[in-house]
């Protein structure tokens, strides 16, 4: 990651985006920079690869995760609170998923994604 190319790729993405506000003015540059590199992780981790591929839609994914990860600092369970127990050591039980990616970096994945889909032919 080039933190500064990097930072001002995203800068121009967050620049007509609707939490564009947040990114530039609430956050200073380590704390974007460093929700760049986490961001960075989590996506290689999806995708399996060891440098964001250099397209529009993945890179978007990326930027849309560094903000989804300065949004939910605390990892997010996404899912409602169905039962809680108090007995001994407790538990609770969540409807849905557990969230690791943004559900708009999921999105801008999902073409990114079908294009490495192999179809197997007979002939």
């Amino acid at each position: 990651m080039d933190d500064l190319k990097d930072t001002a790729e995203a800068d121009l993405y967050f620049a007509n985006h609707p939490q564009g506000a947040r990114w530039r003015e609430e956050l200073d540059d380590d704390a974007r920079s460093g929700a760049l590199r986490v961001a960075e992780l989590d996506i290689l981790c999806t995708l399996g690869t060891q440098c964001i591929p250099n397209r529009p839609d993945v890179r978007a994914a990326w930027f849309e995760q560094a903000l989804y990860l300065i949004s939910h600092p605390a990892p997010p369970d996404d899912g409602s609170l169905q039962s809680e127990s108090i007995e001994g050591v407790g538990s609770r039980t969540y409807t849905g998923k557990k969230r690791f990616l943004a559900p708009r970096t999921e999105q801008l994945l999902v073409p990114y994604l079908r294009s490495l889909a192999l179809e197997l032919l007979r002939g």
